[in-house]
């Protein structure tokens, strides 16, 4: 299926429709959600690579952004004109509350970084690739 096809989803499936939205906005780095805390941490070093990598990856940033909002605007607030998306069932109970564990998740990581960071400080430990790139 095309984004173009999936126009209306929010009038047949509302829970599923605020969930993606929080997905959408931590994938796209909306502070107090993990996207941002990854975002940060990434642009950070790739400023201490150098200048241009920090800019053309902002850049990046913005545009994945730009089209993500403009995919959810389309697949759920478009034009419900398929009948296969009028027929389709909203998340069960069930399905809510995996989904709702996980944008938990999503949260805590956003908000409270620091316990997540420290799980992974050793694999993590600076390396001589920041060193090889500035070269």
């Amino acid at each position: 299926l095309q984004t173009s096809e999936l126009g209306g989803l929010a009038k047949v499936m509302p829970r599923y429709t605020v969930f993606f939205w929080v997905a959408m906005f931590a994938s796209i780095g909306l502070p107090g959600l993990s996207g941002f805390v990854g975002e940060y941490l990434i642009l950070q070093g790739t400023m201490a690579a150098g200048f241009w990598y920090a800019f053309f990856g902002t850049t990046a940033v913005v545009l994945g952004a730009i089209y993500m909002l403009r995919m959810f605007r389309t697949a759920m607030y478009g034009e419900l004109w398929r009948d296969e998306n009028r027929n389709l069932r909203d998340i069960s109970p069930r399905e809510t509350l995996a989904i709702g564990l996980v944008l938990a998740v999503i949260v805590w990581i956003g908000v409270a970084p620091q316990k997540f960071l420290d799980l992974i400080r050793t694999d993590a430990a600076p390396t001589n690739s920041v060193a090889q790139l500035s070269e």
